[in-house]
């Protein structure tokens, strides 16, 4: 079988589905250090549905980088949602700041049915936490006459158990749980796609890349450049409050960028640099997937999302400083809709989405399986 070519991909092996769940819908929901969103996906006879959707903000300090500080405050957060809602089953999207991931090779002469229990026992000669610590999973992408060509995901089983843990006492019960990157790849690429491109996600607080081939997500990282920089620089430069400033930031007539905005004063003198910074991270992660990793194929499309990508002119300000093709993402991309419907959620909107509508779509899948 040719290099490349997905031979399986595992759920996460601790939130498989049960095999009892047979009720539906299943809600996917994605937490972040301020804001959570929640939405379910239903399948007709015509096509996909969205069924329900929401979101909300979350007082700081109650999650931190990614690690719940505060449970009960975040249980007692989502507890009148998920009974307002009649939310019982939840997929829920795991923070890759607090994950590893590793592309390994096993040799091929190694059983397929023998890979979970051969990567295990190598797991620790793989990402820096004792096994008994740790859950993985793993997507194999290639097989050739020697090794498989595994990309290995593992997270710390106190993380994953601080958010089972928090939904559970908040009336539903996980039955999925995924990396939020990896998540958000299947929602904007199609799944037989066989580039390399790169997913930039940028929310609040922080903005993460993800470089993914064969729509698999191959490299990841997270730096502490969110949105909220941005507000805060229009807040301090016009000396308006966050509200305010937020409305600026995503008013096409008040803020725009382009490559020769590097050298402009005021307002967007004070918001260039952080631009700057997030392009900057991106090229040398670009670099690094280009020069550095025998076999890569060059990164020659960047897919924006996330809830403060919607500033106008930056996958254009982008597209000039990286030399490569920059478009928001496309969430619904694999949701086939019936003929003439359209969500209720505007396009703009649904970028932040996007890691939800990733799972629910995961989620249709298994139960279509069930």
């Amino acid at each position: 079988m040719n290099h490349g070519q997905r031979l399986r991909h595992n759920t996460y092996i601790l939130m498989r589905f049960f095999s009892q769940i047979l009720q539906l819908p299943i809600y996917s929901i994605d937490i972040s250090d301020l804001s959570y969103k929640y939405l379910a996906l239903r399948q007709n006879k015509s096509g996909i549905v969205v069924s329900d959707f929401g979101e909300g903000d979350i007082p700081a300090g109650i999650i931190e980088n990614g690690e719940i500080k505060q449970a009960e405050s975040l249980s007692s957060l989502l507890r009148s949602i998920f009974a307002k809602r009649n939310i019982r089953f939840i997929a829920i999207s795991l923070p890759d700041e607090k994950g590893f991931l590793k592309s390994i090779k096993i040799p091929s002469n190694v059983l397929e049915d023998e890979l979970d229990a051969t990567i295990g026992l190598a797991l620790e000669e793989h990402i820096p936490l004792p096994t008994a610590e740790a859950a993985f999973d793993y997507v194999v992408v290639g097989k050739d006459n020697a090794n498989y060509d595994i990309v290995l995901r593992a997270f710390p089983r106190i993380i994953i158990d601080g958010y089972l843990s928090a939904l559970s006492s908040a009336g539903a019960k996980p039955v999925l749980a995924e990396p939020e990157l990896s998540a958000m790849v299947r929602a904007v690429v199609r799944s037989d796609e066989p580039a390399s491109a790169m997913l930039i996600d940028w929310g609040k607080t922080r903005t993460s890349f993800a470089i993914f081939d064969h729509a698999t997500v191959r490299f990841a990282a997270t730096a502490p450049l969110g949105g909220n920089a941005i507000t805060d620089a229009i807040m301090k430069e016009l000396k308006v409050g966050k509200e305010e400033a937020e409305q600026i930031k995503r008013a096409k007539d008040r803020l725009s960028v382009d490559i020769r905005s590097a050298s402009a004063g005021g307002l967007l003198g004070s918001v260039i640099p952080i631009l700057s910074a997030m392009s900057s991270e991106a090229e040398r992660y670009m670099r690094f997937w280009n020069s550095h990793a025998e076999g890569n194929k060059p990164i020659t499309r960047v897919y924006l999302v996330g809830g403060d990508v919607n500033i106008n002119g930056l996958p254009e300000y982008l597209a000039k400083k990286l030399g490569v093709d920059v478009v928001f993402g496309n969430p619904w991309r694999n949701v086939m809709f019936p003929s003439k419907y359209l969500p209720e959620i505007f396009f703009k909107d649904s970028l932040r989405f996007t890691s939800a509508l990733g799972l629910s779509l995961k989620a249709l899948e298994e139960s279509q399986i069930l």
